[in-house]
């Protein structure tokens, strides 16, 4: 478990890198070391929670709930600790919004594509059976 926790959070903090990296060049005055400790907190954050989230809870749907209430709640208190954002209701609620409409939209795609995937897996092998 503890190796499977270490591999969520590594994942999660390199996806940051990354997108720290192409941030950089699309907007080089903004992104700085600070917003990228600001990002990678963020991110070490959602991934803990996703993990144990995922690793202890089997109802799928409140694993997508409660993994957008982290990710919202995240999105909107490590910005302002770190003094990236100051709070306004526009950006509290831009921010609410995106996450929360993207995030279940991102897993159901991801469910599928998963799904599909196996059932081409699944049509393999009784291929394989039958001969």
């Amino acid at each position: 478990m503890l190796k499977g926790y270490i591999r969520t959070v590594l994942i999660s903090l390199g996806c940051g890198a990354f997108i720290f990296f192409i941030a950089s060049f699309i907007n080089e005055p903004v992104i700085n070391i600070q917003f990228f400790r600001m990002l990678e907190t963020m991110l070490f954050i959602i991934g803990s929670a996703g993990f144990f989230i995922y690793a202890f809870s089997k109802n799928k749907v409140l694993n997508v709930v409660y993994q957008t209430i982290v990710m919202v709640a995240s999105g909107i208190i490590v910005p302002m600790a770190f003094g990236i954002i100051e709070f306004s209701w526009a950006w509290l609620i831009s921010t609410s919004l995106a996450i929360g409409v993207s995030y279940p939209i991102a897993r159901l795609v991801m469910y599928k594509i998963r799904m599909k995937n196996l059932k081409k897996i699944n049509e393999k092998l009784s291929a394989n059976k039958e001969e």
